[in-house]
């Protein structure tokens, strides 16, 4: 990512945003529940750091920042693909692209729903994860809507102590957006430079790929004239 400051759509508690800030970033983050940017702006106050964290959605987060404000965003956790259809995609795609400085990188990550469709995937791995006080277990499972495109993605979270296990649980709908269309719609858009990956390590994808992670960049205003969004990317 260029060195300017960086957006977190989707941010969460504000692990990213508060890390990269410590690193010396000037970084923002935004995501739809408020008590999440509650914990996310109690966890900076905790760092002795300021990042700047809002409530906002995708749909609407345009409103929150000026236009070329970032050098680069950042929608990670399958963040995306919480929307109606693939229109509200393409409406979240235009709203990173206004935000985004000329030469700005969009960095987007999500599940790899050709795969999940295709071989007709229900369940996930059980991610596990064991700290000094506590053992954390988190269930997913996807059904595809009786009509309509979407899938509903149900979750369980066990966090077991010495004392109990508390157990949470909720489920939403996710819109399964497909690899050539998140990348026809950011060609769409204007971004250029468009490539996959399968990790945060830059492996390639491919149709058996967990995750897919797209990366793509907003030209120079002096590239315009030279290289058009339409054109063939590199993938």
């Amino acid at each position: 990512m260029p060195a300017t400051a960086l957006l977190d759509a989707g941010c969460g508690t504000g692990e990213l945003m508060n890390y990269l800030s410590l690193h010396g970033r000037k970084c923002s983050g935004f995501d739809a529940e408020s008590e999440m940017i509650r914990q996310a702006i109690q966890k900076a106050v905790g760092l002795n750091i300021s990042p700047d964290f809002r409530t906002a959605t995708l749909q609407n987060c345009k409103n929150y920042y000026k236009e070329e404000q970032f050098g680069g965003i950042f929608c990670l956790g399958n963040t995306i693909v919480h929307v109606k259809d693939s229109s509200e995609i393409e409406s979240v795609l235009k709203s990173f692209f206004h935000l985004l400085q000329p030469g700005g990188k969009a960095a987007i990550q999500i599940l790899n729903y050709d795969r999940i469709l295709k071989k007709h995937i229900t369940s996930l791995p059980v991610i596990e994860a064991e700290m000094a006080d506590k053992k954390i277990r988190f269930y997913r499972t996807y059904n595809k809507e009786e009509t309509g495109e979407g899938l509903m993605f149900t979750a369980r979270l066990e966090i077991t102590t010495t004392l109990a296990t508390d157990v949470y649980s909720w489920e939403t709908r996710l819109y399964p957006a497909l690899r050539t269309e998140i990348e026809t719609l950011l060609e769409k858009t204007g971004f250029c430079g468009i490539e996959v990956w399968e990790d945060y390590e830059e492996t390639c994808a491919s149709e058996e790929s967990s995750l897919y992670l797209f990366t793509a960049r907003k030209l120079l205003d002096k590239q315009y004239q030279s290289e058009s969004p339409s054109a063939s990317p590199a993938r």
